[in-house]
């Protein structure tokens, strides 16, 4: 991503599933969550993804239900 302009909130909603990032050299990130200018980590936090799965495991069961209510 060198040269990349890029903010830590598009980053996520490109990649939502991102779980693990390393980053070095990135002098035009914006709000990354970690030292992007020599070499930096973030990890996902277990609440938040956590949160994610229960997330999508509702929407899977709405899914369903509306399948149903066709039937």
């Amino acid at each position: 991503m060198e040269n990349s302009r890029m903010e830590w909130a598009r980053v996520q909603s490109a990649m939502f599933e991102l779980r693990f990032l390393e980053v070095s050299r990135c002098d035009s990130l914006q709000s990354f969550p970690c030292d992007f200018k020599t070499l930096g980590y973030w990890k996902k936090g277990e609440e938040e993804i956590k949160k994610e799965e229960k997330e999508e495991e509702e929407d899977i069961k709405k899914e369903e239900t509306k399948e149903e209510e066709v039937k």
